[in-house]
């Protein structure tokens, strides 16, 4: 329905109802199924045509006052041929450009949890070099979404096979969640299913015989390794 966008219209909306106004057109206010209130502003592309929103914040956090002097500064965009950003994506840059990218988690991790406790640090270290930060570590931890896990695991699994793509998987995940006990605000873009093997797909399917176990003893005797190495081979 079309009017003027007041407190008392939006608390008189019911779910799924939708307020336009004239004052800019293209500001509305519409409640969701949830029951909270979100105002937007609603344009034409004029490179697409397709409609687009831009979300100007919810009601009780921002009041139809202040959503107002935020669209009427979105349609001057407009008219001016710019590129209006919504305030979600102006606060994902603005902690982009204060450093949280995932380079910087993934360094943190790094130093303070695989060098510290891992012995393994220099192969989680090498499979971050190598395969996650070239496509990954400048975006923001914000901006991470499924999408780009499940894009970056197929190109791992195109071009070195699917164990190392659940090897990164495995690694990527423990980064993930080492940040989130320190981080209210981030949430890890993994869910169940990612991984692109099964345990029973890499059980081994050989073992040693007898003999080739008697031969390996054997050879210890002879080889040329530091005194402890044997025993432990044995």
């Amino acid at each position: 329905m079309r009017g003027k966008i007041s407190k008392s219209a939006v608390d008189a909306l019911q779910p799924g109802q939708i307020i336009a106004c004239n004052n800019p057109v293209g500001f509305v206010a519409r409640r969701l199924p949830s029951g909270a209130v979100t105002y937007g502003f609603r344009y034409r592309d004029k490179h697409t045509s397709r409609q687009r929103w831009i979300g100007l914040g919810l009601h009780g956090d921002i009041t139809p006052e202040q959503a107002r002097k935020k669209a009427l500064k979105v349609a001057a965009e407009v008219r001016d041929g710019g590129e209006p950003v919504s305030a979600a994506a102006l606060a994902a840059k603005r902690r982009q450009a204060a450093g949280h990218t995932l380079d910087w988690l993934l360094d943190n991790f790094v130093a303070r949890h695989v060098r510290p406790n891992l012995r393994s640090a220099h192969e989680i270290e090498r499979t971050f070099r190598v395969y996650v930060r070239p496509k990954l570590g400048s975006r923001s931890i914000y901006d991470l979404r499924r999408h780009d896990i499940a894009e970056l695991l197929d190109g791992i699994e195109d071009n070195n096979g699917p164990v190392m793509a659940d090897r990164t998987l495995a690694h990527l995940r423990k980064a993930f969640n080492w940040h989130a006990a320190r981080d209210d605000q981030f949430v890890p873009p993994l869910v169940r299913g990612m991984a692109r093997t099964k345990g029973i797909d890499r059980a081994r399917t050989r073992i040693l015989s007898d003999e080739e176990i008697r031969d390996v003893w054997r050879a210890l005797d002879t080889a040329e390794l530091p005194k402890p190495f044997p025993g432990l081979v044995r």
